[in-house]
């Protein structure tokens, strides 16, 4: 029912055998699942499977951008399809899953089969670092696993773990933001996709239910403080005050500018730089972060 494969050539030279199957279960069951590891073959599945099947892109069939798909209607779209297709990216959606829902989903889909006058109809769904999660909740306690159709497997090392900043604090940034799930589930277009930061109201109630993996991780950003620690890198010694929030977002905007130049991340060199003196230790520290936007305003 596995096979792992060790390239993309070898992986398009057996899906095309596939495609030849005369196994009564290759033609009974149209689901082909490709697990890897990497953008860029998921890419490549996609540009290649493409040249001979239709792309359905998942994003077209939410009720509005930053709406949801549920099992339920995952699998009534699915049960639609009367020729073969690839469709992406289903990962993106399942990772959000939580595990009884995840379960309930593949059982439904290992149970969709074939008309009988149309058994060369193939249904592939690459699914990017899904495998270990799949393997667990599901596919080990599956029953049918050993006469089922093909599921592939990529061998390959992950290029980057990313990570997804959730954003929960109204914050202007000169970063790329996914605002609506419809941005989401078409993030596998983007050349880069590093730091990867969310405003959507969708993936921000559907947190809780999202599980990391060998591609993703999902952190909070729930003020301007935590924003500059982990989008910046930088260390503002200071506590976050929601009254002093017009603030923080001008040294924000100051300090993105600076360091899109390559300024200094460094807090103490910040200050040094801005205000030309040698010991920081000789300022009050006492409101100094208003002091410090007193001081941009006029530059």
């Amino acid at each position: 029912m596995t096979k792992e494969i060790n390239s993309l050539n070898e992986l398009f030279w057996d899906i095309e055998s596939d495609k030849l199957s005369n196994s009564s279960t290759d033609q009974r069951y149209p689901v082909r699942l490709i697990f890897i590891n990497t953008f860029s073959s998921f890419l490549s599945i996609v540009k290649e499977l493409n040249k001979t099947v239709t792309l359905t892109e998942l994003s077209n069939f939410l009720p509005h951008d930053d709406g949801w798909l549920s099992p339920d209607s995952l699998i009534n779209l699915l049960l639609k399809i009367n020729k073969s297709k690839i469709i992406v990216p289903l990962s993106e959606i399942l990772r959000f899953f939580p595990s009884d829902e995840f379960r309930s989903f593949f059982i439904s889909l290992f149970e969709i089969e074939n008309p009988t006058l149309c058994t060369d109809r193939r249904i592939y769904i690459p699914l990017l670092g899904s495998f270990k999660r799949f393997q667990k909740e599901f596919l080990n306690n599956f029953h049918r696993k050993f006469h089922w159709s093909t599921i592939w497997i990529l061998n390959e090392e992950v290029e980057e773990r990313i990570t997804i900043y959730q954003m929960n604090s109204n914050i202007k940034t000169k970063h790329s933001i996914i605002s609506t799930t419809s941005d989401w589930l078409n993030l596998w277009k983007r050349e880069r996709i590093q730091p990867l930061l969310s405003n959507s109201k969708s993936l921000g109630f559907l947190y809780k239910n999202f599980l990391p993996d060998f591609i993703f991780q999902m952190e909070e950003i729930n003020n301007h403080k935590e924003y500059l620690q982990k989008i910046l890198n930088f260390n503002m010694p200071y506590e976050f005050k929601k009254e002093e929030s017009e603030y923080w977002l001008q040294i924000i905007q100051d300090i993105e500018l600076k360091y899109k130049k390559g300024y200094t991340t460094d807090f103490k060199e910040f200050i040094r730089n801005h205000f030309n003196i040698q010991n920081i230790t000789k300022i009050e520290l006492i409101g100094l972060i208003p002091f410090l936007c007193c001081y941009f305003s006029v530059f």
